[in-house]
């Protein structure tokens, strides 16, 4: 999403990526959480650590009808906690 040796500006919270039957969008003001939103599947995109941190002290963090959550990094064992008990209230479908 962010091309900076292009000249592009990286894409900012309430911006939109469409392609038919996906929207891409962030879901944290810093650290690159974002959602994919492919039909009826809403994933959690963590490309790096600083995503996962910045998603945990976010309001959007907040449970609800997610497929599930896709990391490009290895987690911690404290993150891997907190992803779980995440996920636990996600298959609860709770906040919704």
């Amino acid at each position: 999403v962010q091309a900076p040796h292009q000249g592009q500006l990286p894409l900012v919270k309430g911006q939109r990526l469409r392609s038919d039957g996906l929207v891409l969008s962030l879901l944290t003001d810093k650290g690159q959480a974002f959602q994919l939103q492919a039909g009826e599947q809403r994933w959690r995109l963590l490309p790096k650590p600083q995503a996962l941190w910045a998603l945990s002290h976010s309001v959007r963090a907040r449970p609800g009808r997610w497929t599930q959550t896709w990391l490009g990094f290895q987690p911690t064992k404290r993150q891997q906690r907190w992803l779980r008990r995440l996920e636990a209230k996600d298959a609860m479908g709770a906040g919704h």
